[in-house]
């Protein structure tokens, strides 16, 4: 039997459709066959699908697509709600006029002559102008190795923040990268002080792979261009995604540093489990299990010590249904696998692939240090946007590079100025509020309690 989806109006009066508790907006239709894309298909750039057949005013789910991100069961009634305030507030006050955000799509009408794009590495020769700023070295590495090649970007005066600033949070993309590379790879760190502080992008690099060996010498590269001119690195805090070729590096390029996890892609590790197992539709709809699942990111928010013991407690709670997510976490984040069972009952394991002290949030909180790497992915996103296509030329992505530093140079100077604070999002404001009351209250609660308070203000 076909599943009927319940639909929602939005602010604008159209329709919505809610499919296992995500939201979709409208498509295309063609006569009764509807097609629909997920919401967040700009934000998150989500490829989720529907495909619904319109029957007796019903529409009908004959096909979808998954989603790369965990539904919100309050979602659809928070439409609901929003909707139905405007529709009052249109209805008491009939002369208020309508209120338009109007944006203008700038296009980019300055272009370069630049070379012949080259068809393999060994072709690639940077022309001078766009291996400078102002007269300055950019192209600060050129490095060739086993048929690897990796160009990496920065200048003096960034290494030099990068010296300051107490944390690096390192990234890649690869949708805009020539098909010669296989990733841009970038690493943020803080400009400024206090108030007047911006994570910027101070050091950019494409990379013909994603080994261990790659990103060693990316940092050894790095390292030597510091040293060229006078300036040690060590950071006290490398924050990364959870690829080990990259924390290996790092901890062998830094040893004294501490590598720590993005919290954002520990969550959508769990959730990719959600989809292994079927369990992605009981997610959406069901706020109680959605938020039972939560608990387990939540774990991050205790000290590292008391992770193993939380999440004991917490194993117990948790929908037999969801067993097989709660031994993939046990396995590879808490305790690790079981290696052997001894006679008197003590059990020998692995360690963790990732351990706790790796991905929880507590220290991290207390320095001001942020949870995720959301902000350099926003930055991703927003520069894949302004390049605007994918796979662009060698010669092309530099110059584009260049041009961003150009306005990192500028943003440099507004911080110097004490112009560099950005209003905080209302929501965020919001949730991180409500986060820090439960954890300063983690005194009076019990863990379980705890859990779920954190679980509240969290998604997947």
């Amino acid at each position: 039997m076909a599943q009927i989806c319940e639909t929602v109006l939005s602010n604008r009066g159209g329709i919505k459709l809610v499919v296992d508790g995500y939201i979709m907006t409208k498509d295309k239709n063609r006569d009764d066959l509807y097609s629909w894309c997920c919401e967040k298909r700009k934000t998150l750039h989500c490829g989720g699908y529907a495909c619904t057949i319109l029957i007796n005013g019903q529409h009908n789910l004959r096909n979808k697509k998954e989603h790369n991100h965990s539904p919100d069961a309050t979602r659809k009634d928070i439409i609901t709600a929003v909707h139905n305030l405007k529709r009052k507030a249109f209805l008491s006050q009939p002369s208020l006029p309508n209120n338009h955000a109007l944006r203008q799509i700038i296009k980019r009408v300055r272009r370069k002559d630049l070379p012949i794009q080259p068809t393999s590495i060994d072709n690639i020769d940077v022309p001078l102008p766009l291996r400078t700023i102002n007269g300055q070295i950019f192209l600060a590495k050129d490095a060739t190795f086993d048929n690897e090649r990796i160009l990496l970007f920065t200048t003096k005066s960034n290494v030099e923040h990068l010296k300051k600033s107490s944390y690096w949070i390192m990234d890649g993309t690869f949708k805009t990268v020539p098909t010669l590379f296989r990733q841009l790879y970038t690493i943020h760190a803080l400009v400024g002080t206090g108030e007047n502080e911006k994570l910027l992008p101070l050091v950019y690099a494409l990379m013909t792979s994603k080994t261990e060996e790659c990103y060693t010498r990316l940092l050894e590269n790095l390292n030597d261009f510091a040293a060229e001119n006078e300036l040690d690195l060590n950071p006290q805090f490398i924050l990364t995604d959870f690829e080990q070729a990259a924390i290996n590096a790092s901890k062998r390029e830094y040893p004294d540093s501490n590598c720590i996890g993005c919290l954002f892609h520990l969550g959508q590790s769990v959730w990719r489990q959600i989809q292994a197992n079927f369990l992605s539709k009981k997610y959406g709809e069901d706020e109680e299990f959605s938020l039972k699942l939560r608990q387990i990111i939540a774990l991050a928010f205790l000290p590292p010590t008391e992770i193993p013991g939380a999440f004991d407690e917490l194993k117990s709670t948790i929908p037999e249904e969801a067993s097989e997510i709660v031994q993939w976490f046990e396995n590879n984040y808490v305790h690790g696998r079981i290696r052997r069972v001894m006679r008197g009952g003590n059990v020998s394991r692995t360690a963790p692939l990732f351990p706790p002290k790796f991905w929880s949030v507590f220290e991290r909180m207390e320095l001001g240090i942020p949870r995720t790497q959301n902000r350099v992915e926003g930055w991703h996103r927003r520069f894949e946007t302004i390049v605007g296509k994918c796979h662009v030329g060698i010669y092309t992505i530099i110059d584009e590079i260049k041009k961003e530093q150009i306005q990192i140079e500028r943003r440099t100077e507004d911080i110097i100025r004490g112009r560099a604070h950005t209003p905080t999002h209302r929501e965020y404001a919001e949730r991180e509020k409500c986060i820090s009351i439960i954890i300063n209250d983690r005194g009076n609660r019990s863990n379980l309690s705890f859990l779920r308070g954190i679980a509240h203000n969290i998604k997947l």
